[in-house]
C-alpha cells in the first residue's frame, strides 16, 4: 500500500472519531428517505458556496431534477466525477441540477472554499453536512441520489451512470432503466471484514481459510470437497486436536496416527514421541506435549485453478497451521525402520483379483468379547481397493510404517482374507500382528520384510 492511501485512510480514521459522535446524534432525528419517497420541500440544505440565497430548500429546485453528489477532495474518483458532471450541467442545465455536498465528517468547510478555489470550481456546493448525508445513507463515495421534479427520489447510484446517454434517456423519457441502484453496505472498519456479518457474507470467495477454536455442537469430521474432475474446492477439519497436522502428513489418507513417524525437535536432536502417550487415555502425543486443545479449520480454494492434494495438504494447509500455534511441524524424509510389502511371486495379482460385485468386510467376534457390535475381527474384505488394504494395515500405531513396493495398483479391487484383531479398536494401544499378517499375505504370495526406508515423519519444533 502506496504513503498516500496510508495517510488517506488515516485522515478516514481520525475523522471518523472526530465527527462520528456529532453525526449520530443528527442521524436519530433525522428520517432516512428511500427511493419512491419525497423530499421535505422546506428543508434548508445547509450552508452553501457560490450560492446568493443562504437559506436554499428542495423546493428550491421543483420543477428540474435535482442530483445531490456526495463527495470529498481527497476522493480522487469524486475530482473526475465532479469535472463529469461539470460538463452535464453545462449541457442539460435547463432541466437538471447536479449540487455537490461536502460532508463534515469528511472536511472542514473551510478546506473545501480553498479547495475549490484552487482548482477553479465555482459551482454550488453545499459543505459541512450533517442533515444531508443522514437523510441519505452511504459509505462509498461519491455517491448520487437522483431526485425527480416533484421531489421524489427515483434513483441512488454510484459514478457509473453518470453520462450524457443517461442524463438524455431520463430528461426525454422520465424512465431510470439506466440508473443502476448503488450497492452500499453498512461495515463497521474497526471490526474484521465479513467477521459476523461485518460488510455483509461473502458468497463466492475466491479463497478464504478460517481457523477456530472447536465449535460446540459439531462433531468431529473431515471433509474434502471436489469437483467432478476430484479437484478440490474446500477442505474442513471440525473438532480435531493438533490431528490436522497428521492429516497434512498423510494426505488425508484415513490412517491412524503412528507413533513411530512422529518426533519432537529438543535442542537439535529429535526424540521420538514416547508409546505411552498413544494410549486411550492419552492418545493425541503432540497435544500433551504442546498444547492440548481442539480446533476447527476451513479452506475454500480457488476454483480457477488446479490445485493438487500434495500442494494443498503439505504447502496451503501446513503453512496455515503453522502461522499461528506456539510451535511449528515440518515434513522430512527420514530413514526409519519399515514393513515393505513385496511380491514373492509375479501370480499375486491374480490370487487377489475381486470375484465378488459388492464392496463387503466381514467381523467376527473374539470368545468372551462384546464391544462394537461384534468388530473385534477383521475376517476379509471383498471388491475393495488394494491401496485401501495397505492402508488398513497402516492403521496401528504401535507398528513401522508399512511400505509397499508390491507394485500392484492402489485402485485394484481385490478380495482378501486376513482375521486382524481389532478387539473394538483396542488395535490402537497394540502392534499389528506382524506373523499374521504376513501368514495371510504368504497365500496370496506377498510378504512383508522390516527394512529401513526413506520415509515421510512429522516433526514438532518449539518455537
Amino acid at each position: 500500500m502506496s504513503k498516500h492511501i496510508w495517510l488517506i485512510s488515516i485522515a478516514i480514521l481520525f475523522q471518523l472519531l472526530v465527527f462520528g459522535q456529532s453525526s449520530a446524534k443528527n442521524i436519530s432525528k433525522t428520517s432516512i428517505i428511500q427511493i419512491g419517497q419525497k423530499v421535505p420541500s422546506g428543508m434548508v440544505l445547509g450552508k452553501m458556496l457560490h450560492s446568493k440565497n443562504p437559506s436554499v430548500t428542495f423546493g428550491n429546485f421543483r420543477g428540474k431534477w435535482l442530483v445531490l453528489d456526495f463527495w470529498a477532495s481527497w476522493c480522487s474518483p469524486c475530482m473526475t466525477a465532479l469535472r463529469t458532471t461539470d460538463s452535464l450541467e453545462t449541457e442539460f442545465g435547463r432541466d437538471i441540477t447536479f449540487l455537490p455536498v461536502s460532508e463534515l465528517r469528511n472536511q472542514k468547510g473551510e478546506d473545501v472554499r480553498k479547495f475549490m478555489e484552487q482548482k477553479n470550481l465555482h459551482f454550488k456546493t453545499v459543505i459541512n453536512d450533517v442533515k444531508l448525508a443522514a437523510m441519505f445513507p452511504h459509505h462509498i463515495i461519491p455517491h448520487y441520489v437522483w431526485i425527480d421534479r416533484e421531489g421524489v427520489v427515483r434513483a441512488i447510484t454510484g459514478m457509473e451512470p453518470v453520462n450524457a446517454k443517461n442524463v438524455r434517456d431520463l430528461l426525454a423519457t422520465h424512465s431510470t432503466a439506466g440508473l443502476k441502484t448503488k450497492a452500499d453496505r453498512d461495515f463497521n472498519m474497526f471490526v474484521p471484514m465479513f467477521f459476523h456479518g461485518n460488510g455483509g457474507h461473502v458468497d463466492n470467495p475466491v479463497y478464504q481459510t478460517i481457523l477456530t477454536d472447536s465449535v460446540e455442537g459439531l462433531p468431529g469430521f473431515i471433509s474434502p470437497l471436489r469437483d467432478s474432475l476430484g479437484n478440490l474446492l474446500a477442505f474442513g477439519e471440525m473438532n480435531y486436536e493438533l490431528e490436522l497436522y497428521f492429516t497434512a502428513l498423510t494426505l488425508n489418507r484415513t490412517v491412524t496416527p503412528n507413533a513411530k513417524v512422529i518426533f519432537v525437535e529438543k535442542d537439535g536432536v529429535l526424540q521420538k514421541t514416547p508409546d505411552s502417550l498413544y494410549r486411550m487415555t492419552e492418545w493425541r502425543p503432540w497435544d500433551s506435549l504442546v498444547l492440548g486443545k481442539q480446533y476447527a479449520y476451513s479452506v475454500i480454494l480457488p476454483r480457477d485453478r488446479s490445485i493438487s492434494d500434495s500442494i494443498f495438504y503439505r504447502e496451503i494447509m501446513l503453512n496455515d497451521l503453522n502461522h499461528f500455534f506456539p510451535f511449528y511441524c515440518t515434513i522430512e524424509k527420514k530413514r526409519i525402520p519399515c514393513w515393505v510389502m513385496i511380491r514373492v511371486n509375479d501370480d499375486a495379482e491374480s490370487l487377489i483379483q475381486t470375484k465378488s460385485n459388492d464392496s463387503m468386510w466381514y467381523w467376527s467376534s473374539l470368545p468372551g468379547k462384546d464391544t462394537h457390535g461384534g468388530h473385534d475381527v477383521l475376517d476379509s474384505m471383498h471388491h475393495t481397493p488394494f491401496g485401501v488394504m495397505v492402508d488398513f494395515l497402516r492403521s496401528y500405531p504401535f507398528t513401522d510404517p508399512i511400505v509397499d513396493e508390491s507394485g500392484i495398483s492402489h485402485s485394484f479391487n481385490i478380495d482378501f482374507e486376513i482375521h486382524a484383531k481389532r478387539e473394538g479398536d483396542d488395535a490402537w494401544n497394540k502392534p499389528l500382528e506382524i506373523a499374521m499378517v504376513r501368514k495371510a499375505l504368504n497365500k496370496y504370495h506377498l510378504d512383508l520384510v522390516n527394512e529401513p526406508r526413506d520415509y515421510d515423519v512429522l516433526i514438532l519444533h518449539k518455537r
